[in-house]
């Protein structure tokens, strides 16, 4: 492939779950993927799994674009109609190729099966284009030429295109690198975007007027709260890496309390090494996240180091008799409140003898319960006798509020072992 300085790059999306709402993770994967080259996509196009809809689509794209991917269709089944819209576009033929039937009979030797008569049609590529072995999936992708634009015919799965990534495309891709790029992402914990946004309006302000088009800031709306992404470009790459680490200092000036972790450190790994490095214990007693809390605490390594017990306590009965809340507590102040959060948190400790104790309960929705909103949950913690605790409220679905206060639990019990 020929290098340029600058080139136009265009994703296509097959699939009717996607325009049916379903997120596209391999499109997601890709674009972070092709970033980091300093190769930016710059029209993502989602279309259903229909032949005059993706040839009106790939026709559009052939006269803007250099390099086009298009992402799904590549499989056995009638939808998969990928590669025959292509071959209708270029002109060419599907033809056999005994390296594609290779990747096919390896993905189902490697499962102890014989290639199903169906799947024989994923050995069929356009004539002239170049097979890439996909290890993880039967269907390889495939390279042609059609005009001047390079196109990637990509299987849909994202450990798929993964996997194709770790191989000859990646390679074949960075022959278009044209700048570097240095990437870095801030998790930021109990903040919204316009909060972040508006705490470090002077660093961004600033930094896009000295650095113009070489640095940019994006941000996620994430259940924890904020994902800050700074993204620096440029030729040289020691004159890169000093930018993003001046940039990364000056954001920690304004808002470092609030950084739990940067690239892909999680809330439940460092609120969790923070657990192992003061040698605590934890025991969960939730209500209103269902056992999301402790699923998301073992989703950390080590985490049976100090995750010793946990129980979802759901009805309020349940948190009397089982638990040992105090009726008193429930009838004075109610299942959902300050009060029961902060008892279920020290009964939960004293139940698993562990040394930190951390409860839920609230209304997940969408109604809402007592006197309160639904979205209004309290955080109870408790560390050898040491307790606070929180008010939360959120608004989204019934899931996604759990998610919420699944992660505002983690997120306080960081912030007060970091604060010990």
């Amino acid at each position: 492939m020929e290098k340029r300085g600058c080139v136009r790059t265009e994703i296509i999306n097959t699939g009717r779950e996607l325009i049916e709402g379903k997120k596209s993770a391999s499109s997601a994967f890709l674009t972070e993927k092709l970033s980091s080259i300093g190769i930016s996509a710059a029209r993502i196009t989602t279309v259903s799994d229909s032949t005059g809809e993706i040839h009106d689509v790939v026709r559009e794209a052939l006269g803007r674009a250099n390099i086009i991917f298009c992402i799904g269709g590549m499989g056995s089944t009638s939808d998969d109609i990928t590669r025959d819209v292509f071959a209708d576009i270029s002109g060419r033929k599907l033809v056999f190729s005994r390296k594609a039937m290779e990747n096919v009979a390896r993905y189902f030797a490697r499962r102890g099966r014989d290639v199903p008569v169906k799947c024989e049609n994923q050995a069929k590529i356009l004539q002239g284009s170049r097979v890439l072995p996909n290890d993880k999936g039967s269907s390889p992708g495939l390279f042609i030429e059609v005009n001047s634009s390079k196109i990637f015919l990509l299987p849909g799965p994202v450990d798929e295109v993964k996997s194709l990534m770790k191989g000859e495309l990646f390679r074949m891709l960075k022959e278009y690198e044209s700048k570097i790029v240095r990437k870095r992402v801030l998790h930021i914990f109990h903040k919204c975007e316009s909060e972040v946004y508006e705490m470090l309006s002077e660093v961004i302000e600033t930094e896009r007027e000295l650095e113009k088009k070489t640095v940019s800031f994006s941000f996620e709306k994430c259940p924890w709260g904020t994902d800050l992404s700074i993204e620096c470009r440029g030729y040289d790459e020691l004159l890169v890496d000093e930018l993003l680490h001046k940039i990364r200092s000056e954001v920690y000036d304004f808002i470092g309390e609030e950084v739990f972790g940067e690239n892909k450190e999680s809330l439940e790994t460092v609120a969790g090494e923070l657990l192992a490095r003061k040698r605590l214990t934890l025991g969960v007693a939730e209500s209103a996240t269902g056992g999301l809390l402790s699923s998301l605490i073992t989703d950390a390594p080590g985490s049976s180091v100090y995750f010793k017990q946990g129980a979802v306590f759901y009805s309020t009965r349940s948190k009397i008799k089982s638990l040992g809340v105090s009726s008193r507590t429930v009838e004075n102040y109610g299942a959902v409140s300050e009060e029961t959060a902060l008892e279920m948190a020290q009964r939960v400790r004293e139940l698993y003898g562990v040394k930190c104790g951390i409860s839920i309960t609230g209304y997940a929705g969408p109604k809402a319960g007592e006197d309160k909103e639904a979205g209004t949950g309290y955080i109870g913690i408790d560390i050898d006798g040491d307790n606070c605790s929180y008010t939360v409220k959120f608004s989204g679905s019934r899931r996604e509020i759990k998610e919420k206060f699944a992660y505002s639990a983690l997120g306080y019990l960081w912030r007060k072992l970091k604060s010990e």
